[in-house]
């Protein structure tokens, strides 16, 4: 693997708690500054804590993004105060466990907005910047894109579906000059994993650092060389093909 740059600018969204800080820490330890996004500004101050206190820096961008013009807004503010962008990495999500008959349109338009339309929003704004610096797109998604799960209709429409941008993006980007991957993990256990499946325990379950350390590998890899999709699963689990 090639040593990453370390002047490089990564945007990473969701990045106050869970996947979103282990991939802020684990850039930071690769010399990346970061530009941190999430809804609430608490959150983002202590994983940027984290960060500083691993030598790293960040600028803090608060956004929700469910709203129309967050993605605009997000990208125009940190390249302008960043002073561009290299990588972007679309973590936010939203997780709903409820049976399809009882999951109304509104629950499911929220998790529409913020697992598949912020992603495809923030690349598309993202895609000069991203262009100029021979950049990459990470879409962190889930193995709930490549299989289903009863009680989980509204999430596994939007994992797939962004799993479909993902696809589409990895082979128009290139002529760009931009890179595509989506990582699509099972059960990690997160704040967010625990309020759904509260009979999960952290020892039956990855940890976000396990997802960070895939992000950190695709984005050294080789420029001759590419991964589009990487599943990654809980040892006792299933394996996921295709």
């Amino acid at each position: 693997m090639t040593p990453l740059s370390p002047a490089r600018i990564a945007l990473i969204t969701g990045a106050g708690r869970g996947i979103g800080r282990a991939i802020a820490r684990a850039l930071a330890q690769q010399g990346y500054h970061l530009a941190l996004s999430a809804r609430r500004r608490a959150g983002l101050e202590e994983t940027a804590a984290l960060v500083h206190d691993a030598g790293g820096t960040t600028d803090l961008f608060p956004a929700d993004l469910c709203e129309p013009d967050a993605a605009a807004r997000l990208i125009g503010d940190v390249v302008a105060t960043c002073g561009g962008l290299d990588v972007l990495v679309n973590n936010a999500g939203q997780l709903l466990v409820k049976p399809f008959a009882e999951t109304t349109l509104e629950e499911f338009d929220r998790l529409l907005a913020v697992n598949l339309r912020a992603p495809f929003a923030l690349t598309k704004t993202a895609l000069p910047h991203l262009a100029e610096r021979h950049g990459a797109v990470i879409n962190i998604a889930s193995s709930a894109g490549k299989r289903y799960y009863a009680n989980q209709s509204a999430y596994c429409a939007t994992k797939h579906g962004l799993l479909g941008l993902n696809k589409v993006l990895a082979k128009e980007l290139r002529a760009h000059g931009v890179r595509v991957h989506a990582v699509c993990p099972g059960g990690v256990y997160t704040e967010m994993t625990t309020q759904h499946q509260a009979n999960w325990r952290e020892e039956d379950l990855m940890s976000p650092h396990d997802v960070a350390a895939a992000v950190v590998y695709l984005l050294a890899l080789s420029p001759r060389a590419t991964v589009d999709e990487l599943p990654m699963r809980r040892v006792p689990a299933e394996p996921v093909w295709g």
